[in-house]
Parts: C-alpha cells; sequence; structure tokens
C-alpha cells in the first residue's frame, strides 16, 4: 500500500498553486529584498509539504507536533537550497553566465529536493528506497532548469504564469518522483512478503 494519497495530494498541489499565487501578490506589497525571496520560497516549501501531511495515508502517524515540524524544517529548507550553489563558486565561474545560471538552477533544485525527500524519508516515508533520492534530485533539476527559460519566455505575455512556473515544474517533478518511488518500494515490500511467506 503506498504511503501518500496521490489524487487527494495532486488535487490539493491545485489549490497551493492558488495560494502561492495569492502570496506573490502579497508579497508585492512588500519591499523586494530578502524577506520577499524568503516569503517566497518559505512559502512555495511550506504550501507544498502541507499537501503531503494532509495526504498521508497513516493518519496515526500524524501528530500536531510533528507535523508542523516537518512543515518548519521543509520552509526553512526551502528558503535556503536557493543559496546551496555558492558551494560551487569556484567552478562556476570558469563558465560562461548562461552555464553559469543553469548549472546554479539545477544544483540548488537538487539539493533542495534531496533535502526534502531525506526529510520525508525520516518522518513518514520509511519505505522509499535510496534509488529513488537520485530520481527525485534529477527530476526536479532537470524541471527547474527547462522551466527557467520557459517561463522566461511567458513574462512578457502574463506575468503570473511566468512566475509560477518553475515552482508548479518542481512540484510536479517532485510529487511524481515520490508516486514512482512509493509504487517501487511497494513492489518491493510484497515481494519481499512474498519470498519470506
Amino acid at each position: 500500500m503506498q504511503a501518500i494519497r496521490y489524487k487527494r495530494h495532486f488535487l490539493i498541489l491545485i489549490f497551493a498553486v492558488t495560494v502561492l499565487w495569492l502570496v506573490m501578490k502579497a508579497g508585492d506589497a512588500v519591499p523586494a529584498g530578502d524577506a520577499r525571496f524568503f516569503l517566497f520560497f518559505g512559502g512555495m516549501g511550506a504550501l507544498h509539504a502541507t499537501s503531503l501531511v494532509i495526504s498521508l495515508r497513516d493518519r496515526t502517524a500524524v501528530t500536531l507536533v510533528r507535523a508542523v515540524v516537518f512543515i518548519t524544517l521543509v520552509a526553512v529548507l526551502s528558503a535556503v537550497a536557493p543559496f546551496s550553489f555558492v558551494v560551487l563558486m569556484p567552478f562556476l565561474n570558469l563558465l560562461g553566465d548562461s552555464l553559469r545560471l543553469l548549472f546554479a538552477l539545477a544544483f540548488a533544485s537538487a539539493f533542495g529536493a534531496s533535502g526534502y525527500w531525506l526529510l520525508l524519508r525520516w518522518f513518514w516515508m520509511k519505505s522509499l528506497r535510496p534509488v529513488s533520492l537520485i530520481t527525485t534530485a534529477l527530476l526536479c533539476a532537470t524541471a527547474t532548469v527547462l522551466a527557467w527559460p520557459g517561463a522566461g519566455r511567458l513574462m512578457p505575455l502574463t506575468r503570473d504564469i511566468g512566475d509560477l512556473l518553475p515552482t508548479v515544474a518542481w512540484w510536479a517533478a517532485f510529487s511524481l518522483s515520490l508516486y514512482w518511488g512509493d509504487r517501487q518500494g511497494s513492489r518491493w515490500r510484497i515481494s519481499s512478503n512474498s519470498a519470506s511467506g
């Protein structure tokens, strides 16, 4: 049995996109700078984490304190992940501007996805196999790198969709990787139980 009710999770994510858009609009009232940046990225992480907690199949494992701690940790991780690329600065300085941006985006995305995956496994989904961490990091990095140019093209037409596209792509990549990882974990548990039975 899968750990997450994925239909519920994806329906909640549709609602979360609307909430994220409202957070972005509220952020327009905050002067540009660190506060606005952390509001957006922290909110992005908190919304996705909340949708996962609400969609967990085993409700007995969900306590208010545990859920709040998990969502808070994901929000903090989401806010600091964009800065993770600084460890690559000596390497990035050797690249041209466009490649530097793509590598920085891919690294920050993979860093955030990996940290989130580890928190999710630690708190709720012990059945996730380590190989799914690689899938998650690769899918999220790819989604981010592909979404940024698309967002840039959409900006002249509609800023709202352009602003949301990288986040929606990342959310979809992360959740789909969890779905595949959770399915593989369920099959692995069934085959292990059959073999031991």
